[in-house]
């Protein structure tokens, strides 16, 4: 047991010396004999390589986590972009098909316009917007310092629609048949059966009342109600069609009419400047009297003093 503790002591005491031996003698075996120092070699390096592979691997792992993550974060943000881009554009597209359909129903209307106008070249006719409706009355873009003028006949292809009523520089306001304020002189029927049409002001069931038909006329349901012609609707003008006919009084009835033009569902309407009378009315009116312009703003006094 003394003998084993003096050998340990005696390593320890020369370690730097048996140290340097061992590697002094592996070298000389090296230049002694290459294959054998070869062999030794490659079993240290296969040690080696053994030890390392699982930090390789691991290391090699993160590598791919790594590059996945980082080109993933990247492609994110490229397709990010792109749907941006493709949603602006998809955007714009829509806007532009929206105007496109606008500007279509706009050229409709207008051609619409265009064709009433030649069908009836009696007719002095102007183009008007409809800026804003309120129960029954209509906003339009046109005004006095355009010619526009109070008692005008407001009409589109359909049929009347109104009377203007009040008239600023820039604007006007027109009282649809729907609106209490609008009077037009008709005549329904084959019987050809006079009456005024009046709005009912009501913007609900959106129909008009004909009142002081005799009770003698012949009026029934489906029949068309049109203008009686004057001073300021030109006759023979659609204003709609009879609904039902019922008692008014001892000795009158009155139609529920319904009208052809829907002033809630127009964008344009004409109103009617001048017109040709008829024929059979030119024969027996002087030169200078052929055309009279609308409307009559002589007051009531003035028309039918003696």
């Amino acid at each position: 047991m003394l003998g084993a503790r003096t050998i340990v002591r005696g390593v320890r005491s020369y370690r730097p010396s048996i140290t340097l031996g061992v590697i002094v003698a592996l070298s000389l075996i090296s230049m002694a004999s290459g294959t054998r120092a070869s062999l030794l070699g490659d079993a240290v390096r296969d040690v080696v390589t053994v030890a390392a592979y699982p930090f390789l691997v691991s290391m090699h792992a993160a590598q791919n986590a790594v590059e996945y993550t980082t080109g993933a974060v990247v492609n994110y943000n490229a397709a990010q972009r792109d749907a941006d881009s493709l949603s602006g554009e998809l955007n714009e597209a829509r806007l532009k098909l929206s105007r496109l359909a606008e500007l279509e129903r706009e050229n409709d209307r207008l051609r619409d316009s265009l064709q009433f106008a030649e069908a009836n070249p009696k007719l002095t006719l102007m183009s008007a917007s409809i800026l804003q409706r309120s129960k029954g009355m209509l906003t339009i873009n046109v005004g006095s310092l355009h010619g526009v003028q109070r008692s005008m006949c407001a009409i589109t292809k359909d049929g009347i629609v109104g009377i203007v009523t009040e008239v600023e520089p820039t604007m006007s306001f027109v009282a649809s048949l729907h609106h209490s304020h609008c009077g037009i002189e008709a005549l329904v029927g084959k019987a050809r059966a006079w009456g005024v049409v009046r709005g009912t002001g009501n913007d609900i069931n959106q129909i008009c009342q004909m009142e002081y038909i005799a009770l003698l006329d012949d009026v029934l349901p489906g029949d068309e109600v049109v203008s009686a012609g004057g001073n300021i609707f030109p006759g023979e003008l659609p204003i709609g069609r009879v609904l039902r006919v019922q008692k008014q009084g001892d000795l009158l009835r009155s139609a529920v009419v319904q009208p052809y033009a829907n002033p809630y569902a127009i964008e344009e309407l004409l109103l009617v400047k001048a017109a040709l009378p008829e024929t059979d009315a030119m024969a027996a009116l002087p030169a200078q009297e052929l055309t009279f312009a609308l409307p009559d703003e002589r007051t009531l006094q003035e028309r039918f003093a003696p």
